[in-house]
């Protein structure tokens, strides 16, 4: 069920780039694949990834350029931002869309 979102799809793209580079045997690949994609599903699926709450912050400052409201999804074009988490740690980036 889970490879059906954008990360699994994103996932299933990449194992395919590897089967068309060779770096995966093409008799393999099928077999391979399904296996990852169940895994994957199984992973997604786990109760120790979502049972868990996370308890970390952020907090975020920059110069909102543009703004958008399309189908009920806000995106937001953020310049000069800075993300400040919870242990100290800064991360900068000239530019980000949010969505």
């Amino acid at each position: 069920i889970y490879q059906y979102s954008s990360l699994g799809s994103t996932l299933i793209d990449a194992f395919d780039d590897l089967v068309t580079s060779g770096q995966i045997p093409e008799p393999l690949a099928h077999k391979l694949g399904m296996a990852v994609l169940r895994g994957f599903d199984n992973a997604m699926a786990s109760p120790d990834l979502w049972g868990k709450a996370i308890k970390s912050k952020m907090k975020f400052s920059g110069v909102v350029r543009d703004f958008n409201y399309w189908e009920h999804v806000w995106s937001f074009r953020i310049k000069a931002i800075k993300f400040k988490m919870d242990d100290g740690e800064v991360v900068e980036a000239e530019n980000v869309k949010a969505v």
